[in-house]
């Protein structure tokens, strides 16, 4: 298509005109109109974007891209332009290249990113086992590192079972071998022979058994012995078997004795 300002030129060359001679410049205007193309003939001329199918908003369907109308269907120059999009910013439709759910909320978790976001618990440094070095947990993996769901579950210990390695709370060695005697307790576990209710002294009301506290409270480890009285000794309150008044004052003479 010619611009105005060269079909002048070639109208003046040739002498445009009509049958009545050449045209004044109101009616070579009008020629150049018909010819050059006006803004709302429907026709997209040189210099013009659009005619008549000017757009009127933009979007070119990719969330990633800022769609700005430039121009206007007024002066037949309206266009789309679109740029991408850079920057981490809620709320705008678009996770930019470089940006995760911490920085951006359009973002969603990507499992292998190295970045941990909600609702994962690791990724990249996800746990293979867990063991909290606590007797009285019970260690547990949960999820995958292939889901960056993997965690460590540490349950407490609360029943009195022999062998798991944990004293439970409330266990003590009567029921649970992996508890060890607690002097003060209350409970008398074994090595213990006392706890709580251990012997101060003693006495079996017995005259010919020599009556010992053996072992201490404070270590739950008192007792009582009772030995039996074998010697003839005076004083001691005790006629052993086989002595008599004359070996022992603690005996009385007996009659038919032969002594």
């Amino acid at each position: 298509m010619h611009t105005r300002a060269a079909l002048l030129a070639l109208c003046l060359l040739s002498a445009c005109g009509g049958e009545s001679g050449p045209l004044d410049a109101a009616a070579l205007d009008a020629a150049l109109d018909a010819q050059v193309g006006v803004c709302g003939d429907g026709i997209v001329d040189e210099g013009e974007r659009c005619d008549g199918d000017c757009p009127i908003a933009c979007d070119d369907g990719v969330a990633c891209t800022l769609d700005t109308l430039v121009g206007a269907a007024a002066t037949c120059d309206a266009r789309c332009a679109s740029a991408p999009i850079e920057a981490c910013v809620d709320g705008d439709g678009c996770c930019a290249d470089g940006c995760d759910v911490t920085t951006d909320d359009d973002c969603s978790a990507s499992c292998g990113d190295g970045v941990v976001q909600p609702p994962e618990t690791c990724d990249g440094d996800c746990p293979s086992a867990c063991d909290d070095g606590v007797a009285c947990t019970a260690d547990a993996l949960v999820g995958s590192a292939s889901s960056c769901s993997a965690s460590c579950s540490f349950v407490p210990i609360d029943a009195c079972v022999s062998g798991d390695g944990c004293c439970a709370p409330g266990c003590d060695a009567t029921r649970d071998d992996d508890c060890s005697a607690s002097c003060g307790n209350g409970v008398v576990e074994p090595p213990e022979t006392c706890d709580g209710d251990c012997p101060t002294s003693c006495s079996d009301g017995l005259a010919c058994t020599t009556d010992t506290l053996v072992g201490s409270a404070s270590s739950c480890s008192a007792t009582c012995s009772f030995s039996p009285i074998s010697a003839c000794e005076d004083g001691d309150g005790c006629c052993p078997a086989g002595c008599d008044a004359w070996r022992d004052a603690d005996c009385s003479p007996t009659r038919a004795d032969g002594v």
